[in-house]
């Protein structure tokens, strides 16, 4: 059984000081882009970005979603506004689902 302490911390890594939790609907959304499903992982990042609007996470998915859809304009407008929530976040590393999980 898992320790409470590794339940309540960020799915993402963050080399940040304020550290954010990965919200479910970006996690959703993510499984959806992995699978190449790329406009319903758009309404995921959407979604979280309505539930969750201070999270820089559901920005910065949801411009790798405009990305993959050849979206420049709205993908820079996307990851600027994630900058702009968590601007002293360096590297952020998003680890797949298992293979089983997709």
């Amino acid at each position: 059984m898992l320790k409470s302490s590794l339940l309540n911390s960020p799915v993402t890594p963050l080399s940040s000081a304020k550290a954010e939790t990965v919200p479910l609907e970006v996690m959703q959304g993510k499984t959806h882009h992995l699978r190449g499903e790329i406009r319903q992982a758009i309404q995921c990042y959407k979604q979280s970005i309505l539930n969750h609007p201070y999270s820089s996470l559901s920005y910065f998915y949801l411009g790798e979603g405009f990305l993959a859809l050849k979206k420049l304009p709205a993908a820079l407008k996307a990851y600027c506004m994630g900058l702009k929530l968590n601007i002293d976040c360096q590297e952020i590393e998003f680890y797949p689902p298992p293979s089983k999980i997709i």
